[in-house]
């Protein structure tokens, strides 16, 4: 199921060393997080749809980053879907008892 959530970024590089972390949404167009750093870096990032979504470490020199995704849930269009067939389930059902009251 097409989810969206909070994605923990970990980037580790030597001391002194200076890069940049940029996560990009093609589907917006824009940058999500974008930051220079040296040396270690720890931070969060919303993500939110199910993706795709660019993650880069801009620099020379080799530099190690990890990403893990937390506190996923369903993103707005599954839950309007979600919610919008609920609704209309629970109008069908009505109607069926409905018809069904009158006819006994």
């Amino acid at each position: 199921m097409p989810s969206a959530g909070m994605a923990v970024l970990s980037a580790s590089a030597d001391e002194g060393t200076s890069y940049t972390v940029r996560v990009f949404d093609p589907e917006n167009s824009n940058a999500i997080l974008e930051r220079n750093v040296t040396g270690s870096f720890r931070g969060r990032v919303m993500l939110e749809h199910s993706g795709p979504y660019y993650f880069s470490v801009q620099t020379m020199t080799p530099v190690t980053m990890a990403l893990r995704v937390i506190n996923r849930h369903p993103s707005v269009a599954v839950l309007n879907i979600r919610y919008g067939v609920g609704g209309i389930s629970a109008l069908l059902l009505s109607v069926i008892l409905l018809l069904e009251g009158r006819r006994r």
